[in-house]
């Protein structure tokens, strides 16, 4: 996911812009196995943080 998508669920909202549980690029492979445990609103922070520590 982008983080121009995950701009786009923070603003419309997470039941009208489902977020997917993918991990960025470069991360350990359990990170998609737990975002896929969260809740739609977590998966969209945690989604962002990682990309902001990526970036």
């Amino acid at each position: 996911m982008s983080w121009d998508e995950l701009v786009a669920a923070a603003l419309i909202g997470t039941d009208r812009r489902p977020v997917a549980a993918a991990a960025p690029p470069g991360s350990p492979d359990t990170l998609e196995a737990s975002l896929a445990e969260r809740g739609a609103e977590d998966r969209v922070l945690a989604a962002a943080a990682g990309r902001s520590a990526g970036r």
